[in-house]
């Protein structure tokens, strides 16, 4: 009983405390990572520009087929791009894998690659495949335009935007 009055006496204390400790354990996993993994500190420029040298998705590289990419855009030349392929050769891995590099860069973190240069982004928005469910009452195309329309409708000179896989869930007439 006494136990129990002094956690809600002191309860506030007690949460910033946890709060803190949280941040310190996430500080510390990144530092590890960063470490073990050769990651590299990136080069935050104000200007619009991505330029990734062997780029690696930290999730999944520790696979043996995963293959370092490069990643290069500027203002000087067109920033919008269209990543295409057949299925299963990794556009989705790839584009994950720049929005990881860019928001690990804007946390202060170490990112897998050799060499990174990252522009400041104000926003990140990523829209992937997303299942159908009957719950949303809606189709996965409708989904899609809601989720797209969301992103543009927030968009400014600096914010960051992945669509991966518009579309999918329609068929062909």
């Amino acid at each position: 009983m006494k136990l129990a009055l002094y956690m809600n006496f002191h309860i506030e204390t007690i949460y910033e405390s946890l709060q803190k400790c949280a941040e310190l354990d996430a500080l510390i996993s990144l530092f590890q990572i960063a470490k073990n993994n050769n990651y590299v500190k990136p080069h935050i420029v104000k200007e619009r520009k991505i330029a990734i040298k062997c780029g690696r998705h930290p999730l999944l590289e520790q696979t043996h087929t995963f293959i370092p990419n490069d990643t290069y855009s500027e203002s000087t030349s067109n920033l919008l791009k269209i990543i295409m392929g057949p299925s299963s050769c990794g556009k989705s891995t790839y584009v994950q894998q720049v929005a990881l590099i860019i928001f690990l860069a804007h946390i202060g973190s170490y990112v897998p690659a050799n060499q990174a240069v990252i522009g400041l982004v104000s926003q990140i928005y990523s829209k992937f495949f997303i299942c159908e469910s009957s719950s949303l009452e809606s189709s996965s195309f409708l989904q899609d335009i809601r989720q797209t329309s969301i992103a543009i409708n927030c968009l400014n000179r600096n914010a960051f935007i992945i669509i991966d896989e518009f579309g999918k869930g329609t068929s062909e007439i």
